[in-house]
């Protein structure tokens, strides 16, 4: 029954192990200190060194780089270093901007998605109290009768 899931997982496993195996550009571990180390070198303006070592330990350098990348350049010999102003006051200022606009849209659509299941129940309530239980009563709501074995597991 679930053959298709153990080939899956076998492909999925057969790639990763070779990627892994060939992946040449795996960058070794850095410590906060060499980290902060790598964007003072790149030219990133850093006014604080123990408040950006504690974002990095708060945060995250990979989840914060995502921020700066508009912001690198590549020179001609091939090193990355940042355009001549930034700074990581900045990045971080971006990424709580980032931050609070995604909570903003979620408390929206919590609130959107809580008056749309409201209105569904209610116009589906008023033709009938039963739309979920009697299949005759999705065919004539919905215009489809649905497979009565998997409806009955549902209910």
């Amino acid at each position: 029954m679930y053959d298709h899931l153990r080939v899956s997982w076998r492909v999925f496993l057969l790639i990763w192990v070779i990627i892994m195996t060939q992946a040449s550009n795996i960058k070794p571990f850095k410590t906060y200190e060499e980290q902060l180390a790598i964007l003072k070198r790149r030219g990133m303006c850093i006014s604080d060194d123990q408040k950006a070592l504690e974002t990095l330990k708060t945060e995250n350098y990979y989840r914060i780089s995502g921020y700066w990348l508009t912001m690198l350049k590549k020179n001609t010999d091939g090193t990355e270093s940042f355009y001549p102003g930034t700074s990581f006051d900045n990045v971080i200022d971006l990424y709580q901007f980032d931050a609070e606009l995604r909570n903003v849209i979620m408390a929206a659509t919590v609130t959107i998605e809580t008056n749309l299941k409201a209105f569904v129940a209610y116009y589906h309530g008023k033709k009938t109290v039963h739309v979920g239980i009697c299949p005759t009563n999705m065919q004539r709501i919905f215009g489809i009768m649905p497979n009565l074995s998997m409806h009955c597991l549902w209910i």
